[in-house]
């Protein structure tokens, strides 16, 4: 089999070619999954196509909603070999940032709800309603949750965005993005 022959099977019809839209970056789609962009790129050699489920605009790349679908796919694969099942990583409760009105469109921010004194490269937070463990570079302009004695939220944690967060294991999340620059500060 020639490189023509390949080439030849993966042209699409006309009429697939002219619907399907190319219209989520990179970035978004990084944001979306909650994957940094090296994990994306990881992906995009394991499982997409060039022009049929992404394509070069400009020098940036964009998504068709097909191929953000098979990555998807691909990651839940992953998770099922690993154990883990959709239901361990479904959240309880949501924090939404934005304007985002369905669970599509929902983006988990994790709360920072303890601050390891002793160890200063982990952190307790709270994401989707399940505790999590947080390794970063230092803890300290983290600010913890603070509750009363009758567990009322007195002050609320340093928020960490989940684009800013790469899953290692169940409950273990990095910490990828920039630390708090001051005592709760970014």
């Amino acid at each position: 089999m020639t490189t023509d022959d390949v080439e030849r099977e993966l042209e699409l019809p006309e009429e697939r070619t002219q619907t399907c839209l190319f219209n989520v970056p990179e970035e978004d789609v990084a944001g979306l999954l909650g994957l940094s962009l090296k994990d994306i790129v990881s992906l995009r050699t394991q499982c997409l196509i060039s022009e049929v489920d992404f394509v070069t605009i400009s020098g940036r790349l964009y998504y068709a909603e097909d191929g953000i679908r098979k990555m998807c796919d691909k990651i839940i694969e992953k998770n099922k070999r690993a154990g883990v099942t959709p239901d361990d990583l479904a959240p309880k409760k949501v924090q939404v940032r934005g304007k985002a009105t369905d669970a599509a469109t929902v983006i988990l921010d994790a709360e920072v709800i303890e601050i390891y004194h002793t160890n200063t490269k982990h952190m307790k937070a709270l994401l989707g309603g399940r505790e999590i463990t947080v390794r970063v570079n230092s803890n300290a302009n983290f600010i913890a949750q603070s509750t009363d004695k009758k567990g009322n939220i007195m002050q609320h944690g340093t928020i960490i965005p989940s684009r800013e967060l790469a899953m290692k294991s169940q409950d273990l999340f990095d910490f990828v993005g920039r630390c708090p620059r001051a005592r709760g500060r970014w």
